[in-house]
């Protein structure tokens, strides 16, 4: 598929979960239709972030294994660093602080990131700041950072197993949050099943990412 993908970032996902995970759900599902793996990636990162809001920490983390899996192989960079954002929160929620500071200065160092990225990344690495010692904040924040895809990839699955969740103080993995799960063939609206019958029409990925946005983002 191609690499087509929103044109506007996602809304924010902390008011309303519920309704942010029904709406991503349906994008994803529109996504796998049109085989768009950069739309895929981009509504499993909004699925991971609002999983987080919800904090089940344990979805959020499927989610970003998935969403980073896909747009690194696709090579979509932007994204990449977009998931790997969420990803560092996540590791900061979990109590992997130090972790979380090394990759989100790595985040901010990288060209390809864009503003809404870095303005998220520099959020988190002051709530980093706030965690650490001032010894362990240089120690995690000093010297050239990489971003180590096998590492973070390799976190993310263990807290999508619950393991890593056993060092959150005072939460164990039995107490965290489940959102309600939506399925990909859930009943779609009228202007969603117009969307998807403009691949009968021979509209490119792009022109019907474009047009999703449009349906998604109108009430």
């Amino acid at each position: 598929g191609s690499r087509a993908h929103p044109s506007r970032p996602g809304r924010p996902v902390t008011a309303r979960p519920g309704a942010a995970a029904t709406q991503f759900q349906r994008s994803l599902a529109i996504y796998h239709a049109i085989d768009d793996r950069g739309g895929i990636a981009t509504a499993l990162d909004g699925l991971g972030r609002v999983a987080v809001a919800a904090g089940a920490y344990e979805v959020a983390a499927k989610h970003f294994h998935e969403a980073l899996q896909i747009a690194n192989t696709i090579s979509f960079v932007s994204r990449t660093h977009a998931i790997l954002t969420g990803a560092a929160e996540l590791l900061l929620l979990i109590g992997a602080v130090a972790q979380a500071a090394g990759l989100l200065v790595a985040i901010l160092r990288h060209p390809a990131s864009d503003h809404e990225t870095s303005d998220r990344a520099r959020s988190l690495l002051g709530r980093c700041a706030a965690e650490l010692a001032p010894s362990e904040y240089v120690a995690a924040t000093q010297g050239r950072q990489t971003i180590d895809l096998a590492a973070i990839s390799a976190a993310l699955q263990a807290a999508a197993g619950g393991t890593a969740l056993k060092r959150a103080a005072g939460l164990e993995p039995a107490t965290v949050p489940q959102l309600p799960s939506t399925a990909l063939d859930e009943t779609l609206t009228e202007r969603e099943l117009a969307v998807l019958r403009l691949i009968a029409d021979g509209c490119s990925n792009r022109e019907i990412s474009d047009r999703l946005v449009i349906s998604l983002g109108t009430t």
